[in-house]
């Protein structure tokens, strides 16, 4: 039988969308967990939803995540 962390060994082998997929989490909850990674980038992310919103792009799906994470 695995122990917890051999599983968590194992998990950290796949990739992120599946492993999120598996896990059930959603957009919403990385953004509650990692509220401080937001808050890093929050220049860089800041800039991104501007420039979707000059171009007339639904500013809930910037252009960038729209292409490399459609998966979600």
């Amino acid at each position: 039988m695995l122990t917890l962390t051999d599983l968590q060994n194992k998990l950290k082998l796949i990739d992120e969308i599946s492993l999120m997929e598996i896990l059930e989490i959603t957009s919403e909850d990385l953004v509650t967990r990692f509220v401080d990674k937001v808050e890093l980038k929050y220049d860089q992310l800041i800039e991104e939803f501007e420039e979707d919103l000059d171009m007339d792009v639904d500013p809930a799906l910037p252009e960038y995540w729209e292409t490399n994470y459609h998966e979600l």
